[in-house]
């Protein structure tokens, strides 16, 4: 911990501009020029969510059209893999 604290001292004794007097404008700035940019990546992000939504859409509307009953249903009341007639009982 002794070159913590002498670490510490020593940014104590380092000399600071203290002068905030431009900070603020200088801050509204960037943003201002932040807002003005064109942002490509939203466009790219919104594609590429419709595109994953309209797969998974085609997706589970294939899966549906492909589907089969099963003869076995977990409702049943006697259906062969119970676990009455598994054991014998």
């Amino acid at each position: 911990m002794k070159d913590l604290d002498r670490h510490l001292a020593n940014l104590g004794h380092l000399e600071v501009e203290h002068d905030l007097g431009g900070l603020e404008s200088a801050v509204w700035a960037e943003i201002d020029a932040r807002v003005l940019r064109p942002m490509p990546s939203r466009i790219a992000i919104a594609l590429c969510a419709l595109a994953a939504l309209t797969a998974s859409g085609v997706g589970a509307a294939t899966a549906a059209a492909t589907a089969q009953t099963s003869p076995q249903s977990v409702f049943a009341i006697h259906p062969p893999t119970a676990p009455s007639t598994i054991l014998g009982g």
